[in-house]
């Protein structure tokens, strides 16, 4: 059982990072952690997305910090965008990308870096938003839920 889910995870994993592989623009930025489950990549020319962000975030930093995943969109990558205003249409994101947010109380570390930057979760957040804490400043990252046609 054990290693169907991590052959599962994997195949997910692989498919998440080669959809950003295909759309992918500029050298994508490093994330260390507890294990490898998080990537940046920058988006697409060809969909006018090179200005675009995006994390690929796997489903155990989420159930690390005890957060539970279920429902629509649940699977075990999730992706998070980073735009521009007007870049993307309203409807592929959970949320607009909010450059000075505020940290949610509830807010966990997740212990993953990327340079000076932090990624962080919160419960009352739950998959539909990460947080990208640089110095005292918060973004938040909504979940994208589009793709590039």
């Amino acid at each position: 059982m054990v290693r169907l889910l991590s052959m599962r995870t994997a195949a997910w994993w692989s498919l998440g990072l080669l959809a950003l592989a295909a759309c992918g623009g500029a050298e994508p930025a490093i994330w260390t952690g507890p294990s490898p489950s998080v990537s940046e990549s920058f988006g697409a020319a060809h969909c006018g997305w090179e200005d675009v962000r995006y994390l690929v975030v796997e489903a155990d930093v989420f159930s690390q910090a005890g957060i539970v995943i279920h429902g629509v969109g649940s699977g075990p990558t999730q992706l998070y965008a980073k735009a521009p205003p007007g870049v993307l249409r309203s409807t592929s994101t959970s949320g607009p990308f909010v450059s000075s947010a505020a940290l949610p109380a509830d807010s966990i570390d997740t212990g993953f870096r990327s340079g000076d930057r932090q990624l962080w979760v919160s419960p009352t957040e739950g998959i539909e938003a990460v947080f990208v804490l640089k110095d005292e400043k918060v973004e938040k990252w909504p979940r994208f839920l589009d793709g590039c046609g």
